[in-house]
């Protein structure tokens, strides 16, 4: 299986390539803006590759929460990759892609991302015999509430200020920042059987304020 993978949700620019179901691709660059530059990084790592973007079977889409011009660069990349070349989109929430790189610290996981306006964006998954699951879909919270209700999980976020937040109510938390990572969804679909494509007319980003940004969900 060829895959390609994109997740610029947020500050973290993530691509992976796997051709004949290997990595050759795993590309992490903490960048400001850096999402209006992920079409050259893909032209320069398919340039490097000697390889087609044709060649790929599936593009892989990390579909937030998070920035919405990352995630609308993101889309649009994907989607004209896909009407251009007749392939078909697995879309994936970018969360399931930090689950994925602490799977096996523990069973139970809760992601929190800075949603401002002294609110978390976050979910929880669990792991079973290396599966994760989802157990609600991602939404609003206060920390303060969401850590009291889910602190037997284990924390998982990107920015340094809610670490230290969770730290001081006295949740377990992974001592690292963790970011989407696209390498991780392009595995969870070479695992996925059937894959589950999405409709062009059906891919919407999960943004952290839908109604900020005028988008119906």
């Amino acid at each position: 299986m060829n895959l390609l993978g994109i997740d610029t949700s947020t500050e973290n620019v993530s691509l992976a390539m796997m051709v004949d179901n290997k990595i050759i691709l795993d590309f992490n660059r903490y960048q400001p803006y850096g999402a209006s530059k992920a079409i050259v990084y893909i032209k320069k790592f398919l340039d490097k590759s000697s390889i087609n973007l044709d060649i790929f079977d599936v593009f892989v889409l990390g579909a937030g929460p998070g920035s919405f011009t990352g995630l609308r660069i993101s889309f649009s990349l994907i989607k004209a990759f896909s009407l251009a070349l007749n392939k078909p989109v697995v879309k994936l929430g970018s969360f399931y892609s930090y689950a994925s790189q602490v799977k096996h610290n523990t069973s139970k996981i809760a992601i929190v991302t800075d949603a401002k306006r002294e609110m978390v964006y976050a979910t929880t998954m669990r792991i079973k015999n290396g599966i994760i699951k989802r157990e609600r879909k991602e939404a609003l919270y206060s920390l303060k509430d969401f850590m009291k209700r889910y602190r037997d999980y284990l924390f998982v976020t990107n920015n340094e200020y809610l670490r230290e937040k969770c730290k001081s109510y006295g949740v377990n938390i992974y001592p690292k920042n963790v970011w989407p990572n696209a390498k991780e969804l392009l595995l969870m679909v070479k695992e996925s059987s059937p894959l589950n494509f999405t409709p062009l007319n059906k891919m919407e980003p999960i943004y952290v304020y839908p109604n900020d940004c005028q988008v119906r969900v």
